[in-house]
Formats: structure tokens, C-alpha cells, sequence
């Protein structure tokens, strides 16, 4: 018997769903919603992000050592104005940015944002993911930047280009990161771009 033939998920929420996340994961506590928040905002993995270190946290960039890096290399993330206030937001009660240990139970974390969230279709965490990554290309964020932040060896860097250039895109990065976190802002608060307030770690 053939095994079923895998497809790659496309998932990915759309504006109208990401206000209405946004809006959810305030029902969560502290640990669980910072780390929803962070994982739309830096598009990161999501055991990248669960298991952070208050050691990984330099000022405002997340140093993710060799070690956490499902590609084996170091990884450099530009934290958004939002992002680091949510981070500053949190208590440090343990090694963990989300307290005594890595924030688990991500089952339990979906049911209690779908349950908040309203009708949407089926999705799930890792989706977070994607929806960054193409929020950003709407953005009009160039590809080579998005998947630096996305850290994929695949695609513009693959072969002989991920040899040879060495390029780190950390201004780009930064811009892009900081321009999605403001978009982001733009639909749970109805603020333009050009009025854009900074997110609590709490909506109001």
C-alpha cells in the first residue's frame, strides 16, 4: 500500500483573521499569547520561539545559538519596536523568556484561540509562520530579505550563492521586520501606517 502522497500546507490567514488572532490570544495567559504575538511578528519556528532564552535576548535583536537552529548555523533576529515591548512586557521568573520552562501545550493554546477567534477555517500554529513570510512579499519586502529572516538555506541562497555571499541583511531584516509588526498593528488598531501606535502586549 502507497503511503499518502504529503502536500506542502498554503495556509495562510488573511488580514481579516489576523485582527481577529490578535484580538483571541488577549484571553491567554502571559507566557501563552507573548509567544502567539512573537511568532506572527518575527516568523520564526515555532520551538525557535517557545524555548527562548532571556541569554538569547541581546538588547534588541534575539541571538539564536547554533545549537536551537533547525539549519545549524547561528541566527540573527531583529526584534521590531513591537516585538521587544512585548518581551519587556514579561517577568523574569526562570531561564525562559515565558517563565520556568518552554511554553508546551500548543493543542490546548489553538483550542482556546479558535474558541475565541470565531468561524475561520482549519489552521494551525506553523502557519503563523507563512503568514509572516507572505504578509511580508505583500509588503512588497524582497524575497532574499524574508528568507533571511526566515532563515532558509533553500530558494535565492541554495548552491553556490549560499557559498559565496556572505551578506547578512541585518539593515534589511530590521526594516522588514519593523514594517510588518507596524502592518500587523495597523489592523487590530485601525491605524494607518503613518498613525501607527505601538502594540501592548495587551489589547485594551
Amino acid at each position: 500500500m502507497r503511503p499518502a502522497e504529503e502536500h506542502p500546507r498554503e495556509r495562510v490567514l488573511d488580514d481579516n483573521e489576523i485582527r481577529r488572532l490578535w484580538l483571541a490570544i488577549d484571553t491567554l495567559d502571559d507566557a501563552a499569547r507573548g509567544c502567539i504575538q512573537l511568532l506572527l511578528l518575527t516568523g520564526q519556528r515555532r520551538s525557535e520561539i517557545a524555548k527562548l532564552k532571556w541569554s538569547e535576548v541581546k538588547g534588541d535583536t534575539l541571538e539564536l545559538p547554533v545549537a536551537r537552529m533547525k539549519g545549524k548555523r547561528a541566527h540573527l533576529v531583529p526584534l521590531s519596536a513591537q516585538a521587544a515591548a512585548i518581551i519587556a512586557s514579561l517577568p523574569q521568573t526562570g531561564d525562559y523568556v515565558f517563565g520556568r520552562s518552554p511554553v508546551s501545550h500548543f493543542d490546548r493554546i489553538k483550542r482556546e484561540i479558535d474558541a475565541h477567534m470565531g468561524n475561520t477555517a482549519p489552521w494551525v500554529v506553523h502557519d503563523l509562520r507563512r503568514t509572516a513570510a507572505s504578509g511580508m512579499a505583500k509588503l512588497r519586502i524582497d524575497v532574499p530579505t524574508i528568507e533571511k529572516i526566515l532563515d532558509h538555506r533553500s530558494g535565492t541562497f541554495r548552491g553556490i550563492v549560499g557559498v559565496y555571499q556572505k551578506y547578512d541583511f541585518a539593515v534589511e531584516k530590521r526594516d522588514a521586520l519593523q514594517r510588518w509588526a507596524d502592518h500587523v498593528e495597523g489592523l487590530v488598531t485601525g491605524k494607518t501606517q503613518d498613525n501607527v501606535l505601538r502594540l501592548p502586549a495587551r489589547v485594551s
